[in-house]
């Protein structure tokens, strides 16, 4: 996710980088972050579709927040913009410039973490991903590229789109929490968690994956898993937004 930071307080700017860094290592969404000293500087350096979201303070010298943001509608109208202000005076200007939110200084870390968890949930999920240590190495999976998870032990057993497995010393619950945030990860059975853009049906002894591995369904609670991977692969195609699945 490209996010611009347009602030003429560098100290400003390096609280806000700092803040959205953190989150994003916490949440495993990575950021790539660009800072600018004034309206000026962002227009000069904008390009339509370069940024998913601008944080946008409303009191700059020279060209106001609201100035700045006028000019970027008019090459951009999906930009996520969100303001930032020490009043509240300037805000029915801000969300004529069609603002997401805004975030009042000085900030609070929950109030971003709130207004970037709205924004990841209108936002395409593609740039998520999982952290964990394998064979004494970090592995970085897309949330894409995940296909099932499965306790054993004190270990996770992972595999990916590409068939490579991994094994990380972790409890599942501490593995499988933070996934709870996205739809399309599904609980199968205890310890089990499978993505459910790589089902490839349920058969008489589970569920069959992309990766050619069948996990046992938990028997009582068959019928609402199955029913939810229908109502999600249903919803998806609607929107348009579900990823192509491995053969």
């Amino acid at each position: 996710m490209r996010i611009g930071i347009v602030d003429d307080m560098p100290e400003e700017s390096a609280n806000m980088e700092h803040a959205l860094n953190c989150l994003g290592a916490e949440l495993a969404v990575e950021f790539e972050i660009h800072c600018f000293s004034s309206g000026e500087d962002f227009l000069k350096h904008f390009e339509p579709g370069g940024f998913d979201v601008v944080f946008m303070d409303i009191y700059m010298q020279g060209m106001s927040g609201t100035e700045t943001a006028a000019a970027l509608r008019h090459q951009d109208s999906r930009c996520i913009l969100i303001f930032l202000t020490t009043s509240m005076e300037h805000m029915p200007e801000a969300f004529a410039c069609h603002a997401f939110e805004y975030i009042q200084k000085p900030f609070e870390p929950d109030r971003i973490r709130k207004v970037m968890e709205d924004v990841l949930r209108v936002m395409p999920p593609k740039a998520r991903y999982l952290t964990f240590t394998s064979n004494r190495q970090t592995v970085r999976l897309l949330y894409e590229q995940f296909v099932s998870a499965v306790a054993d032990d004190h270990y996770v057993r992972i595999t990916d789109s590409s068939g490579n497995k991994y094994s990380t010393r972790m409890k599942f619950s501490d593995f499988a929490d933070p996934l709870a945030r996205d739809k399309r990860f599904l609980l199968i059975n205890k310890g089990m968690l499978v993505n459910m853009d790589h089902i490839t049906a349920f058969g008489e002894y589970g569920c069959r994956m992309s990766s050619g591995e069948t996990l046992p369904v938990k028997v009582r609670d068959r019928a609402n898993i199955e029913e939810a991977w229908l109502h999600y692969s249903f919803s998806a195609i609607r929107s348009g937004q579900k990823g192509r699945r491995s053969s």
